[in-house]
Formats: C-alpha cells, sequence, structure tokens
C-alpha cells in the first residue's frame, strides 16, 4: 500500500509532529512519519528566519544520520507510477513544513512577497543535493559549511546589490 506521512498538529518551532497511521506501520513510511529533520530541533518559539535555518540544520542531519533511507528513497523514485506517488506524499509533508513556514515569513513581513511553492522547491534542492554529494562519496557533511552557503544563498542571495548589467 501506499505510505503516507500525515502531519498532526503544528509544534511552536514550526515542525510538524506525526502519526503513524495503519497503512505505514512498517514500510518505509512509517520510520520517516517517528524520525524526521525535526527531531534534531528545539521546541521553542521562534522567529521564521530561524525556523528556516533549523530546517537546513535538521535535513542534514537527518540526511548524514539515515542516509541507507535516502539512498533507498531516490532508487524508489526509479519504480513504477505507484511508487514514486507514494513517494511524493511522503516528500510533500517535508515539503509542506517549509512552505508554511516561508508563508509565515512572508505574512509577518519577515520574507519578500515570493511565490511559495518554487521557493520551497529551490530551499529543499539547495539543502538536498549538497548533502548527497558528501554522502555520495562516503563523506561526514561539512554542515557549518553548508549551513553558511545555503543561508547566505536564501537569505542574501549571490547578486553583489552593485550589479545590475544583463538583469
Amino acid at each position: 500500500g501506499a505510505s503516507r506521512c500525515a502531519p498532526r498538529r503544528r509544534q511552536r518551532d514550526g515542525c510538524p509532529s506525526r502519526q503513524v497511521s495503519a497503512g505505514e506501520r512498517g514500510g518505509m513510511g512509517a520510520h520517516l512519519s517517528r524520525r524526521s529533520c525535526c527531531d534534531h530541533l528545539p521546541t521553542v518559539l521562534a522567529s521564521t528566519g530561524t525556523k528556516i535555518k533549523n530546517i537546513i540544520s535538521g535535513m542534514l542531519v537527518f540526511v548524514e544520520e539515515e542516509k541507507d533511507l535516502v539512498f533507498l528513497f531516490i532508487k524508489e523514485l526509479c519504480g513504477t507510477d505507484l511508487q514514486r506517488e507514494a513517494l511524493a506524499k511522503m516528500l510533500s509533508v517535508s515539503m509542506g513544513m517549509i512552505r508554511g513556514i516561508i508563508e509565515e515569513g512572508v505574512q509577518a513581513g519577515d520574507f519578500k512577497n515570493v511565490d511559495t511553492e518554487m521557493t520551497t522547491s529551490t530551499l529543499f534542492g539547495m539543502i538536498i543535493i549538497p548533502a548527497l554529494h558528501f554522502i555520495s562519496y562516503t563523506k561526514k557533511i561539512p554542515h557549518d559549511q553548508v549551513n553558511a552557503v545555503v543561508e547566505v544563498l536564501f537569505f542574501n542571495g549571490i547578486l553583489n546589490p552593485d550589479t545590475s548589467e544583463g538583469l
């Protein structure tokens, strides 16, 4: 059956707590529903910027500690349409969590008015691709370095404010 990670409620740090549905007990979805990037985050009332920083750190820790599960997830993406659909549903929970924080930041005026779906996907990729790069070569993820680069790119961009040529 299709595995699902269903959010139950949103905690004060922006991370949903999860419960395991009957359909996912024993499968990869059950593992993901009990274990997530949020397991490493403090449960404090935080600014949206801090929540994003916590998501970045938490996802890096999760990928490093659960690399076998991450590689299985990637392998399953090459499976049947039904497998990909189940994985997409599981992925949508993580993406929804990130999107919710970005929407919160936009509403609070902390972030610019952006396309939250595309911004969510972009941030997710900015975190996952460097993590996959390091774990693919059986290297430890340099958390401080990846955190710093992703934070600068996400919060500030890379274009020098004095540069407007070609834009």
